[in-house]
């Protein structure tokens, strides 16, 4: 994803608390609670019904011309199944959050819990259901997620409030609101444990060690256009700061032309002439971001995390700003997939510090999920 170096100011010190953080409680969302376990309900039933495949407990062996279709009185009775798990799950948050991310994170822990149970299930009864059943898995997981997704994409935006109740962003109010008149809440969770930890770890090593392997042809191509397309290095780096303020160099593919201060504001539009032919292409997917890669085998950077920032951004960030720094940074994140790429960090810092607070595995593979969806909708692309 595009870099975050053009943000160069910082909130008004008129407020400036050591531990100024968001709230734990968020706006409730007006939908009703019932509303997406009856369309999941819906969804799972048609594609039960009308997809081949079972689950290996020999479901539809009536039908003597389609066995492996799923009657629809089981296919209801399997659907709400896994309409309970997922309650039981927390798929269905009531409250509201940042790009409604709580319910692709909900979703992802919902289907691990039904797949561990259908995977006890198979072992127990000693059954291996076919291909046809893991098809039908998938493409009920795939519907699900894209439902969610086009939700998201579709519904009215309401603002959601992390450090005030009426969910204005703090840096649009601090300004004007003196700090004795302003709320704030002090116990702001920024660890995890170790287990949480080694897990990320784990996932990050394992995903970079993949994507690395599968993408080297791309990188080989990308590096040849590259050279033909302009003078200079394939590669270059920059000083970023990472989590509890310790340095780094992050690698990124070059699009801009050699010479160019690589610590100038980042460009905003494909217009800027600094860029090169190539190196609009490489932005606009964000393929220039690929080689942090690197970064996060050696533990710089994380899969997801907040954006690293340059020090001389950094040195100028006040208290409560500098809680970005709890976390290892990463190459995508909920200020990365966001709309509010286009707008200065600090007025959308609540993301940042969102994702720090409720961090865990699930979370991550929600926004890696989001990120394909922000990458293809060119969200964060200059």
């Amino acid at each position: 994803m595009a870099t975050s170096e053009r943000i160069l100011t910082a909130v008004s010190n008129t407020v400036d608390r050591q531990h100024l953080v968001p709230r734990r409680s968020f706006n409730v969302s007006y939908r009703p609670i019932w509303r997406q376990p009856v369309i999941d309900f819906a969804l799972i039933s048609l594609c039960l019904v009308a997809l081949p495949g079972s689950f290996g407990y020999g479901v539809g062996a009536s039908a003597p011309h389609a066995p492996w279709l799923i009657q629809p009185p089981m296919a209801y009775v399997l659907a709400l199944m896994v309409t309970t798990v997922f309650a039981f799950a927390g798929v269905y948050p009531r409250r509201q959050t940042p790009l409604d991310i709580a319910d692709t994170e909900g979703l992802i822990r919902g289907m691990v819990c039904t797949l561990m149970l259908l995977t006890i299930g198979s072992v127990g009864g000693h059954i291996l259901p076919d291909y046809r059943a893991v098809l039908t898995i998938g493409f009920v997981g795939a519907l699900l997620v894209m439902q969610r997704e086009l939700a998201h994409l579709l519904k009215k935006r309401r603002p959601v409030g992390l450090l005030y109740s009426a969910g204005v962003s703090f840096a649009d109010i601090a300004p004007s609101v003196s700090a004795p008149d302003m709320e704030y809440v002090t116990s702001f969770s920024s660890e995890v444990s170790p287990a949480s930890h080694s897990l990320k770890r784990t996932v990050d090593l394992l995903v970079a060690v993949v994507a690395l392997i599968l993408i080297a042809p791309l990188f080989l191509m990308v590096a040849a256009l590259i050279k033909v397309d302009s003078r200079g290095p394939v590669l270059i780096r920059q000083r970023r700061i990472g989590r509890r303020g310790v340095p780094f160099f992050m690698w990124k593919f070059r699009s801009m032309h050699a010479g160019v201060e690589r610590y100038a504001r980042s460009p905003v539009s494909d217009a800027d002439p600094r860029l090169t032919r190539f190196g609009r292409s490489l932005r606009r997917l964000s393929i220039d971001e690929l080689p942090q890669l690197f970064n996060v085998l050696t533990g710089d950077m994380s899969l997801v995390g907040p954006r690293p920032e340059m020090p001389f951004i950094v040195n100028n960030y006040a208290p409560h700003e500098r809680l970005r720094l709890n976390a290892i940074p990463g190459i995508t994140g909920l200020w990365q997939i966001s709309p509010a790429r286009a707008m200065p960090i600090h007025k959308h810092l609540e993301l940042d510090l969102f994702y720090i607070e409720h961090r865990n595995i699930f979370l991550d593979l929600a926004i890696l999920l989001r990120t394909v969806t922000a990458v293809i909708r060119g969200i964060g692309a200059t």
